[in-house]
């Protein structure tokens, strides 16, 4: 195995130490197209999931959790004083 890794990183270096571009804008499409990759799967990963929520539990089981508003803080909901401080 280091005999392997060692030999790629010459070739990527070349003999004399120099940087070869052609190397790089391929490890860099691979690094591109491996992004898009797992973006795309992380969007279908959400999306299975909350298909799975939907319905494993309120198909199956029929249990809908109760949401609550979006804003709901933890103070009262008053207009902010001069300081802009909730009290």
């Amino acid at each position: 195995m280091g005999k392997a890794l060692t030999s790629r990183l010459k070739t990527a270096t070349g003999k004399g130490g120099s940087f070869d571009i052609a190397m790089a804008g391929k490890w860099a499409l691979n690094f591109f197209v491996i992004g898009i990759i797992a973006v795309l799967g992380s969007i279908v990963f959400h999306y299975l999931c909350g298909f799975g929520m939907h319905y494993f539990m309120d198909a199956l089981a029929g249990y809908r959790p109760h949401h609550r508003p979006v804003s709901t803080t933890c103070y009262p909901r008053q207009p902010p004083n001069l300081t802009g401080i909730y009290y």
